[in-house]
């Protein structure tokens, strides 16, 4: 990990608090064998450094540019079951597309990287007038946002999204220097293009079911992600259908198989 970031915030991380995060860095590669473990370490050190109240680090696949981008795997921190379920949602949905990921592809140009704040995208009169993403924070009950993204190969893609409660001061451009330089500068939290599916292979799945699929990715039971989404258990089960037959298997054990072989 070096101390230059090159961030559109173009800051540069104390070094007080560069020493801290290497340290930490040696230290949870040293104690956790399991890469998931190390990486939920990590968003846990990164989340107290920057006074973070909830937030995620995710991976998955899609061109920036792509309408095909969909997670494949999410380690979340300070949710519950109601947030975690929203997140998702929220994640999937067109307008958030058109709202947040369009405006953060358009900064990072030709760059594999960027880690923007409300204010490096939305002015705030611009803020102000987007019902849609402050309605959405606030259902959530978060105010401030700090996003943090990098591919690998231009189809791979790791990030960091990180929230601060209602009423709180907004995160500023010394923490997003940390995010940036911490998701930079750890190459184990970033998965190669050769351990996944190509992007082409989620063409065809609705917003919901690439949420079911994440959902049952991470393990859990098909009444877990109908409590979590708010639905019937048969319909996770049809979608659940849905999925082997787009993937071509016949289990949740081999639908992992295909994703989760660098996690």
């Amino acid at each position: 990990m070096t101390q230059h970031v090159d961030s559109p915030t173009e800051h540069r991380v104390a070094a007080q608090i560069a020493r801290r995060l290497l340290t930490a860095v040696v230290e949870i590669a040293d104690s956790h064998p399991a890469l998931a473990e190390r990486r939920r370490a990590v968003l846990l050190t990164l989340a107290d450094v920057v006074q973070a109240d909830s937030g995620f680090w995710a991976w998955g696949r899609g061109w920036p540019d792509s309408s095909t981008v969909v997670p494949v795997a999410q380690i979340d921190f300070g949710v519950n079951d109601q947030q975690r379920a929203f997140i998702m949602t929220w994640g999937m949905d067109a307008e958030t597309d058109r709202t947040f990921r369009q405006p953060i592809r358009a900064q990072m140009g030709k760059a594999h990287s960027a880690t923007t704040l409300r204010a490096d995208i939305f002015s705030t009169e611009e803020w102000e007038a987007m019902p849609y993403m402050r309605r959405q924070l606030m259902l959530g009950g978060w105010s401030s946002w700090l996003h943090s993204v990098r591919y690998s190969n231009l189809d791979t893609w790791s990030n960091f999204f990180l929230l601060r409660a209602s009423g709180r001061e907004e995160f500023g451009p010394q923490e997003a220097a940390i995010v940036h330089l911490v998701l930079a500068g750890v190459p184990w939290l970033h998965s190669t293009s050769e351990e996944t599916e190509l992007p082409e292979a989620f063409i065809g799945l609705t917003p919901r079911q690439r949420t079911v699929m994440l959902l049952l990715l991470d393990g859990h039971a098909r009444k877990t992600i109908a409590h979590r989404l708010g639905i019937a258990e048969d319909t996770v089960g049809d979608h659940i259908k849905s999925l082997y037959t787009h993937f071509g298997v016949g289990s949740s054990g081999e639908l992992a198989a295909l994703f989760l072989r660098g996690r």
